[in-house]
């Protein structure tokens, strides 16, 4: 493993779904350790907010909702390009 593989997702934003359930708080965890910015999204709002102050940093945002409905997978993009940025 070379150095800069402990940062191969310095700079990239990720959604995590089923972000306060213990695989996405899992996946959350290891995509920091590489560098990301994530979003997280989950059904629970409460249990997502646990997770997302338990990570205790603010490369981390999250909103609740159901993935499968539309607007709510828009909303997710509208909130990590004003939380984090978009691609130039």
């Amino acid at each position: 493993m070379s150095d800069t593989d402990g940062q191969r997702l310095d700079g990239k934003t990720c959604i995590v779904t089923g972000g306060a359930g213990s695989l996405g708080g899992a996946i959350a965890r290891l995509f920091l350790t590489h560098g990301a910015r994530l979003l997280l999204t989950d059904l629970d709002r409460d249990r997502l907010e646990a997770v997302r102050a338990g990570l205790g940093t603010d490369r981390v945002a999250a909103l609740a909702g159901e993935v499968t409905d539309p607007n709510h997978a828009r909303r997710l993009v509208d909130m990590a390009i004003e939380a984090f940025g978009g691609s130039t």
